[in-house]
């Protein structure tokens, strides 16, 4: 299983006890949802390695993880830092009109009627995420604003929305 069927669920932040214990960020909506795993895999030098799970208590965003075959503070030394990572087919499933940012990758972006290019990436950031858009070989940052977003058509690839006022001409000036 590859990057591109598995998507990003947290970070070991640090240990946790003596015994091999570790405690991970949980970089989700709604952590509790993930409660029972049995397994995650975790990012080791690129690739996905599977880790399974003997304990698992979340509170907030942090899980504390007790892996199997990792018995003491060094072994789990060693997995601070890494990502841990899940099947696409494991997230919870969405409501109508709801969206994963993942998906959005591919779909045409629609200034009105006209097509400004494909979805590329979706950066996070702090503040506002941004759609980044390929526009005629140029990047341009979209912020995912609702008045921006406008609507997105999960059935036809694309989003339909509403570029503030001279965007791409601050792009098209860095040419």
């Amino acid at each position: 299983m590859g990057f591109d069927d598995c998507y990003q669920l947290g970070y070991i932040q640090k240990t946790h006890g003596l015994k091999g214990g570790v405690t991970a960020f949980i970089d989700a909506d709604d952590p509790e949802f993930y409660r029972n795993l049995e397994s995650v895999l975790l990012n080791e030098e690129g690739s996905l390695v599977p880790f399974f799970i003997s304990n698992i208590s979340i509170s907030k965003q942090q899980a504390q993880l007790t892996f199997e075959d990792i018995n003491s503070i060094d072994e789990a030394t060693e997995l601070v830092g890494s990502e841990l990572w899940l099947p696409l087919a494991v997230l919870p499933k969405l409501e109508e009109g709801q969206f994963y940012y993942h998906d959005l990758i591919g779909y045409d972006f629609y200034d009105g009627d006209t097509l400004l290019g494909k979805v590329t990436q979706v950066y996070q950031m702090s503040r506002t995420n941004l759609l980044a858009v390929d526009h005629e070989g140029t990047e341009v940052l979209v912020p995912m604003q609702e008045d921006i977003m406008g609507q997105v058509h999960s059935k036809e690839g694309k989003i339909v929305g509403a570029l503030p006022d001279g965007l791409i001409d601050i792009y098209k000036e860095e040419s």
